[in-house]
């Protein structure tokens, strides 16, 4: 193998390691922002459900005062 095409496959081999490492800190990024939103979806999530029980307990509180003592 000559110096020139030792050369150019260096070069090729540079510009291919580097394109590897954006593409795993772009998908390192991702995964960052996927895991933090699954984090925001189930805090979310767990208010909801926490009003919901609160609007059903102020809904039986209601209904029990409408029926009477």
């Amino acid at each position: 193998m000559t110096d020139d095409e030792k050369a150019f496959f260096e070069n090729m081999l540079t510009q291919v390691n580097t394109k590897m490492a954006d593409l795993l800190d772009a998908i390192t990024l991702v995964r960052d922002d996927v895991t933090n939103t699954k984090g925001h979806v189930v805090y979310v999530m767990e208010d909801s459900l926490t009003l919901g029980r609160r609007i059903s307990r102020l809904e039986d509180e209601m209904r029990q005062r409408r029926s009477g003592p």
